[in-house]
């Protein structure tokens, strides 16, 4: 489990900076998405886009270790549905 290696990886020093250059990675790469929403469609958002990427990292983690641990896909479905209108909330259009 990528969890198992993350916590592994915190545990020994010669591999503590591997978790924080994948979260970084993952967040850089929402960003450039938000950033392609805002540049092609037109899309705003309330709050800056660097923090968005940190909240949908955290809400998309969450929600994997959630499915991790109860192995339920309809929460998991149901929570990512709930998140995606949060998500909306952020957003507004700019034409």
């Amino acid at each position: 489990m990528l969890s198992e290696l993350t916590n592994y990886a915190l545990r020994d020093e010669e591999l503590r900076g591997l978790p924080q250059w994948e979260h970084g990675a993952y967040r850089d790469k929402i960003a450039h998405h938000l950033q392609q929403f805002q540049t092609q469609l037109g899309v705003e958002f309330t709050i800056p886009a660097d923090d968005l990427a940190e909240l949908i990292l955290a809400a998309l983690s969450g929600v994997t270790t959630a499915w991790l641990a109860h192995g339920d896909g309809t929460i998991a479905r149901r929570s990512l549905d709930q998140f995606a209108a949060v998500f909306a909330s952020y957003a507004s259009s700019s034409q």
